[in-house]
């Protein structure tokens, strides 16, 4: 419960009160971008790269309700506790609100996090929000669909 009120709290922060609708056009179209090149700097373990694509404020809460930091999911990726073999959309949705754009859908992941092998089909709720002109997550919220 703790972990929905903290992504909840995040949503709450970072969107504004008006204005929402459905992304359209290039906000879109460059969230769905950085998405693709983040997914690519976790395939890779490219933590420099990565850490361009997210927040400071991230938090990060994978299906298994482990809850990271910017700093710690970047480390996790850097030592290889985390291994991304693969990981792409199967299908996202997104929503614009001003500067912040709320992803969902589904995403399917292969790896291993602390030798603990993965095969997956996510669902996932996404934040995003816009900084010196770039599309930065702000929050990933997962649950593995059966």
């Amino acid at each position: 419960m703790r972990v929905v009120t903290a992504v909840l709290g995040v949503i709450a922060l970072v969107l504004p009160s008006s204005g929402a609708g459905v992304a359209q056009g290039s906000s879109e179209t460059e969230v769905r971008q950085a998405e693709t090149r983040r997914f690519a700097a976790m395939m890779q373990a490219d933590t420099t790269a990565l850490g361009g694509y997210l927040a400071e404020e991230l938090v990060y809460t994978h299906s298994n309700a482990l809850v990271e930091t910017r700093a710690i999911h970047l480390e996790a990726i850097a030592t290889k506790r985390t291994i991304y073999e693969s990981i792409a959309p199967v299908e996202i949705s997104y929503r614009s609100y001003g500067e912040t754009v709320l992803g969902t859908g589904t995403v399917k992941s292969k790896g291993s996090i602390g030798g603990t092998a993965f095969d997956v089909t996510l669902r996932v709720t996404t934040v995003h929000v816009r900084r010196g002109g770039r599309w930065l997550l702000a929050a990933w919220q997962s649950t593995r669909l059966p």
